[in-house]
């Protein structure tokens, strides 16, 4: 039924049909880019539908989404994204965004 909604966003209805053709757009992006099977990528975004596609394109790729708490600071990011071994970093953006991105070891 992909013309049923999935998500309702404030005042705005989402069907599987946008959804998944998100999630698709995303997932060929993440291909392009040299994310494949086995890759790690650290999410940290807030309830939003763009975390629900990202996770879907994710899944169709084998990546493994690495959901990091929104109450992270960038100490407790940098040590989960450091340990955790990711490839990339999904952040919503922002002010905050660029504060997080200066504690985060990009060789990590």
């Amino acid at each position: 039924h992909p013309d049923r909604v999935a998500l309702i966003w404030d005042d705005e209805l989402i069907t599987y049909r946008q959804m998944m053709d998100q999630a698709a757009r995303i997932a060929g992006g993440l291909g392009a880019h040299g994310f494949g099977p086995g890759d790690r990528i650290a999410v940290r975004l807030p309830n939003v539908p763009d975390y629900v596609t990202l996770l879907i394109a994710c899944a169709r790729l084998g990546i493994a989404a690495v959901a990091i708490n929104t109450r992270f600071g960038p100490a407790e990011l940098a040590d989960v994204v450091g340990r955790a071994g990711v490839k990339a970093l999904a952040l919503w953006p922002g002010a905050e965004a660029d504060a997080l991105l200066a504690a985060v070891d990009p060789l990590a």
